[in-house]
């Protein structure tokens, strides 16, 4: 029996929101929720716990990396208090941002643009993997 993903991804990136679902689609059991904004993904996490978060960590019109990495600590960290909880976790994708520097930031991996389909697809089937394993080990120990 296959089992049911769900994945808070946002991005204001038409061609990412268009690309990166199908690629999520071919992870077995992976449902896509897609939402613009950092607002709209708080929005939804109020009332929703995904199995994994993907943050679009580029901004249209800002091209200073500090600010980057200002309003990436900022989107994560509330993607964090929102959710309630550090155990969901968040992948960022970026083509300003290092891997190194997105890791930095606490997310569960980082992802460059452009990226290669076959690679997201193996890094978010490996992250929800070990959640799913985690999650297994903590009810067989409670």
């Amino acid at each position: 029996m296959t089992r049911h993903y769900e994945i808070l991804m946002q991005t204001q990136d038409e061609s990412i929101a268009q690309v990166l679902p199908a690629v999520l689609a071919l992870v077995p059991g992976v449902e896509t929720v897609l939402v613009q904004t950092a607002g709209e993904a708080a929005e939804y996490l109020r009332g929703h716990r995904p199995d994994l978060v993907v943050l679009d960590l580029d901004w249209p019109h800002v091209f200073d990396l500090d600010t980057i990495k200002v309003l990436a600590r900022d989107a994560f960290e509330t993607v964090r208090a929102v959710a309630g909880s550090s155990s969901v976790p968040v992948v960022g994708i970026s083509s300003e941002l290092s891997h190194g520097q997105m890791m930095e930031l606490g997310l569960a991996d980082g992802i460059q643009k452009p990226f290669d389909i076959a690679e997201v697809e193996a890094r978010i089937e490996r992250i929800l993997t070990a959640e799913a394993a985690t999650a297994s080990m903590g009810k067989e120990q409670a």
